[in-house]
């Protein structure tokens, strides 16, 4: 069966796709934590998409996952239209979430850099509530 691969958004992680996971449980997921962020938050965080993206599908080849459906969250949509660019054979099927094609987003709400300095002076917890 192919897999279904979930690619968070900026300040996400893998945690963030739990119930999408239990709902399918018949199904192979993979939910990815990108650097820099939840169980890879100890790696260095990547600046570009397509450095991302080549991680990530990195990622997929140690894990044996060849082909896959292929679903992206905001940043990780970003990273998602990177990825089938880069490897289109790879990907049955693609869902874009709440996303862009670039990462200069119109009308969002801050920069990402000012999100970062943020998550930087009000720590975890508070960006973890504010953001969800």
């Amino acid at each position: 069966m192919t897999p279904v691969v979930f690619v968070h958004g900026f300040m996400g992680g893998s945690r963030q796709w739990q119930a999408q996971v239990e709902c399918l449980c018949d199904v192979d997921v993979i939910t990815l934590d990108l650097p820099g962020y939840g169980y890879n938050a100890h790696l260095k965080a990547f600046d570009d998409i397509a450095d991302i993206a080549k991680w990530a599908l990195d990622a997929l080849t140690e894990r044996g996952a060849d082909r896959f459906n292929l679903v992206g969250h905001s940043m990780g949509g970003m990273v998602a239209q990177e990825m089938i660019a880069r490897a289109p054979a790879r990907v049955e099927r693609l869902v874009l979430y709440g996303t862009g094609a670039q990462g200069v987003l119109p009308g969002r709400f801050e920069t990402i850099e000012t999100s970062k300095q943020r998550a930087q002076s009000d720590g975890a917890r508070a960006t973890a509530q504010r953001i969800a």
